[in-house]
């Protein structure tokens, strides 16, 4: 199952687990283990490319700061 910000982060860039750091620590962890990464960061190009993408579909949305902050620091995550 993936994740998405919606479902993993509120407003103040927590989840209903604790700090998005320590999910992010933890998953790393567990991937170390079984001999997996993270998902490579996305970039600042990419990011540019998806709310252009958001804003021709849905409108004037933003992102939010805490969402792009997330996805620079891993590209989702997988919850199996």
């Amino acid at each position: 199952m993936r994740f998405t910000h919606r479902n993993l982060l509120n407003k103040e860039g927590m989840s209903r687990y604790g700090p998005v750091e320590r999910i992010i620590d933890t998953n790393k962890k567990i991937e170390e283990k079984y001999g997996s990464s993270l998902r490579i960061p996305v970039t600042d190009v990419e990011i540019s490319k998806l709310q252009l993408d958001i804003q021709e579909k849905l409108g004037n949305i933003e992102l939010p700061k805490s969402y792009v902050d997330f996805l620079k620091t891993v590209n989702g995550l997988d919850f199996l």
